[in-house]
């Protein structure tokens, strides 16, 4: 999921590119204050957290740390990337924690633009994307009803 990269908003049929064509910069919202930092110099950017490479950094720190991971029985620090973990999930503790830790941002940043934008279907693609754990089933998920307001049964 290479999210700032591969976000697009459409109204109305046409690509929405903003002021000077640098709109919906939806890598760089914040999802944790003070958190890592961005290839923009700024703290906390969801692209800092749920980008592909961030997901490799992640992994291959994390591999560092914990020498007895099933993950080195494959990978090596410069061969491990975004899927590394997933491939491992089931069978590694270290892979599960990074899995929990990126399934947990990406459920944020993507919370955060469905309630923006409220969209009807929310796509996700890459290799990342790919080893997602998904649902057994051929239409997509519902989105969760919007939140109750005054007024809004």
């Amino acid at each position: 999921c290479l999210v700032a990269t591969l976000f697009g908003v459409v109204f109305g049929g046409k690509m929405f590119e903003g002021f000077k064509s640098a709109g919906a910069e939806i890598g760089h919202m914040v999802i944790e204050r003070d958190g890592t930092r961005c290839s923009c110099g700024r703290r906390g950017c969801f692209e800092a957290y749920c980008s592909a490479r961030a997901l490799t950094n992640k992994t291959r720190y994390e591999m560092e740390e914990d020498v007895s991971s099933e993950m080195w029985k494959t990978y090596t620090h410069d061969t491990a990337d975004g899927r590394t973990a997933f491939e491992y999930m089931d069978t590694d503790r270290t892979a599960r924690r990074i899995v929990d830790w990126y399934l947990s941002h990406l459920t944020c940043g993507v919370t955060n633009i469905a309630n923006i934008f409220r969209p009807q279907v929310v796509m996700l693609g890459g290799g990342v994307a790919e080893s997602l754990p998904r649902p057994d089933r051929k239409e997509p998920l519902p989105l969760p009803p919007p939140p109750h307001r005054a007024g809004n049964p």
